[in-house]
This record gives C-alpha cells, structure tokens and sequence, in this order.
C-alpha cells in the first residue's frame, strides 16, 4: 500500500462545463466565445466565473492545475 497525492497524467479529456445543458447549449457556448458579440461573451464569462476580459477555451487542459485541484478533494489516503 502507498499512501501519496493522486496524479491525474494519461486521460487528458476535456469536458463540458458543469450545467451547460445538452451539446447544444455546449455548441452555444463554443461558438460564442469564438464568433460571439462581447455582451454574448460576457454573458458566459459571468457565468464560468472568469474574469472580464477572460476567454474560455474548450481545448483548454493543464496537468498541473488537475493534480492540484484533484489532490485538494481527494481523501487523505490513497492506494495505488
């Protein structure tokens, strides 16, 4: 048994936001980000809680980022 931080590296698959409906609110949102007006965008910004001028990017996946964030949830004890 090894007791250590989980390291999320071989499934980079990136998902839908959380309530964003069905795929076509995701495409929605897909496409406004890339061709909407800035009120549009706002509108979803508001809504991921980004910042104003921040974009949101589908493709977007930081390993780093996930291993922080999965080890903040994760219980204290692992086996691997």
């Amino acid at each position: 048994m090894c007791k250590k931080e989980p390291e999320f590296w071989q499934y980079q698959i990136v998902c839908t936001p959380e309530d964003v409906g069905n795929i076509r609110g995701y495409r929605e949102m897909v496409d406004t980000f890339a061709h909407g007006t800035t009120a549009e965008k706002q509108s979803f910004r508001q809504w991921l809680g980004l910042r104003t001028n921040e974009d949101w990017d589908p493709a977007y996946y930081n390993q780093r980022e996930v291993n922080k964030r999965m080890a903040l949830i994760a219980p204290e004890e692992l086996t691997f």
